[in-house]
């Protein structure tokens, strides 16, 4: 499966440096299902729409997102979001393969 997930320009330099899903409090990581209907969706949007988007769901930077894939199995999920978008939680250190990047 394919996930997203919108940070900030340090988390984002980090996971592609890392090729990893990192949180410094050791918490598990928030993603979310990528889909084609969410690609169209998010490029679709503005980027003042995309920000308010994410930080109607708790996104605190929202700079851009990362679509990845990764093997392993999420710890928590499906879970829905009020903006639509359904929530997968994983480890840290869960390694991924960036396949791409949308600028906010």
């Amino acid at each position: 499966m394919i996930y997203g997930r919108c940070m900030g320009k340090d988390e984002a330099k980090a996971l592609k440096r890392e090729g990893a899903l990192e949180d410094t409090n050791g918490q598990m990581i928030p993603t979310f299902g990528f889909t084609n209907k969410v690609y169209q969706i998010l490029t679709q949007m503005s980027g003042d729409a995309t920000r308010r988007f994410f930080r109607g769901i708790g996104v605190r930077n929202p700079d851009e997102v990362v679509i990845f894939e990764t093997d392993a199995m999420p710890a928590v999920g499906p879970i829905p979001q009020r903006n639509g978008l359904y929530e997968y939680k994983f480890n840290p250190g869960t390694p991924v393969l960036i396949r791409d990047r949308l600028r906010i």
